[in-house]
């Protein structure tokens, strides 16, 4: 019996009909929920269907976003005036049966005034209704819960019993059997030359002789570098960048490097996620002694499994869907399809647009963690398949600010301690000098700061 039916228009409410149903369906079990498109089986008679549903409904929530009053059809008709409308002939036969109805507003939408309805659905108007926006979510839906909860008396779903921990031991020593990790080491230099890469435009140090090719057009301004194939000859004659050299010469350091899983072939999850490529850790030194101070100490990070992260960072294009779907603020509307990186955003926002992600999939897509993010930067960049790790925009992390630990780091990889307000980027960006522009570079700013070159990319839990 679907106690609970979801009435919405998916060019209005989409988003908000899927997260909302999401939720409920955690609290109270999926039986007692109706939402069309996840329980109209392939063959059946969608007005059949929807009719026997009705019979069973306690409570209807009628999601109403900004384009639900005004969605046209391809005459330019308003589709709240087509009597064949599914959206108005629902609401009209719930109105007819006195089921309870609760008006949702979602994304900012009004209430449509009573002379603005169609004749069969103008009752709509004089039902109390709530509000759920995307920046309250978490607390407007635990609204709604107890208005079914207590208002409606739809039970939730009982909790689940405790497990038997002796399970969890057995399994734990199982997994620890199974996962032995191989270290390949190989010499690291902890440097911006043998770090920076741009989609081809990369730094590359060789061992033979002076040889040094950089390929730096990303780097603009400051008296930065802005050059292409050039070598180290050149470098010195000029002056201006031999000293950046002799500084990345002195902090060589012998590294780990991460083994990349196997199975490398990028992924979407859904038409509009971002492509994402599966990473596997291995033991690794993260940090440095010699870049700034909050980069240090170094240390040695020892975790095992796996986690897939974006190929690149978030784009304009990518984020303006998410704007679309109500998640997601509107930064630029001068950037509405480029390919280029969002920037201007900050650490809440970057987050907002993960949230979107995870329920577009149902999937756990959030920022990396820092220990993910340098693991990811210091893999070999042609196995991987990641694109501008390095000095194309600062990106956001999942981690609170805090000073590192000097002990071997061998739990959980997020650090994010209850009110932190102070939150991490990592990576450097085009404005900054090539000092600033490693794998080990950090810096912390509030969690609501934004500027031109902040950015992120998106990590997702296997």
């Amino acid at each position: 019996m679907s106690a609970i039916f979801i009435n919405y228009r998916r060019e209005d409410s989409e988003a908000y009909a899927g997260r909302i149903y999401d939720r409920l369906k955690v609290h109270f079990g999926s039986e007692k929920i109706f939402k069309d498109i996840e329980h109209i089986a392939p063959g059946d008679i969608f007005a059949e269907v929807i009719q026997e549903k009705l019979d069973t409904v306690k409570v209807a929530l009628v999601l109403i976003g900004k384009d639900w009053l005004d969605t046209r059809d391809k005459n330019g008709q308003r589709r709240l005036d087509d009597p064949d409308d599914w959206v108005r002939l629902e609401i009209a036969t719930l109105l007819s049966r006195n089921i309870r109805i609760i008006p949702i507003q979602v994304g900012g939408a009004v209430l449509p005034e009573i002379e603005e309805l169609p004749e069969p659905i103008v009752a709509l108007r004089k039902r109390s209704a709530l509000e759920i926006s995307g920046a309250r979510f978490d607390d407007d839906i635990v609204k709604l819960i107890k208005v079914l909860e207590i208002k409606e008396g739809i039970k939730a779903l009982p909790k689940p019993k405790k497990a038997n921990s002796n399970a969890y031991i057995l399994a734990g020593g199982l997994f620890a059997a199974v996962i032995a990790v191989v270290v390949v080491m190989r010499t690291f230099l902890d440097n911006p030359i043998n770090q920076m890469t741009n989609g081809g435009d990369e730094f590359v140090h060789s061992d033979e002789g002076d040889n040094v090719t950089v390929n730096a057009d990303i780097f603009h301004g400051n008296g930065d570098i802005n050059v292409r194939d050039t070598d180290i000859s050149t470098i010195k004659s000029e002056g201006i960048t031999h000293e950046k050299y002799q500084y990345a010469s002195k902090i060589q350091e012998t590294e780990t490097y991460a083994k990349l899983n196997q199975d490398q072939s990028p992924f979407r999850d859904c038409s509009v996620c971002p492509e994402m490529v599966k990473l596997e850790f291995e033991p690794f030194h993260m940090g440095s002694n010699t870049g700034n101070h909050n980069e240090s100490p170094m240390r040695k990070v020892n975790l095992s499994g796996q986690f897939a992260l974006s190929i690149n960072e978030v784009t304009w294009s990518e984020w303006n869907l998410c704007v679309a779907d109500g998640y997601c603020s509107q930064l630029s509307a001068e950037q509405s399809d480029s390919k280029k990186p969002v920037s201007g955003v900050s650490w809440k926002e970057a987050n907002s647009y993960t949230r979107w992600l995870s329920y577009k999939t149902n999937y756990t897509y959030r920022l990396p963690s820092e220990v993910e993010w340098e693991f990811a930067a210091r893999t070999d960049d042609d196995s991987s398949g990641l694109q501008h790790m390095i000095g194309n925009v600062w990106e956001w992390v999942a981690d609170c600010g805090l000073p590192y630990e000097g002990e071997v780091q061998t739990t959980s990889p997020v650090k994010d301690p209850e009110g932190c307000v102070q939150r991490v980027l990592r990576g450097g960006s085009w404005k900054n000098n090539l000092m600033e522009v490693t794998a080990s570079s950090r810096k912390i700013v509030p969690l609501t700061a934004r500027a031109s070159d902040y950015g992120f990319r998106v990590a997702r839990s296997m």
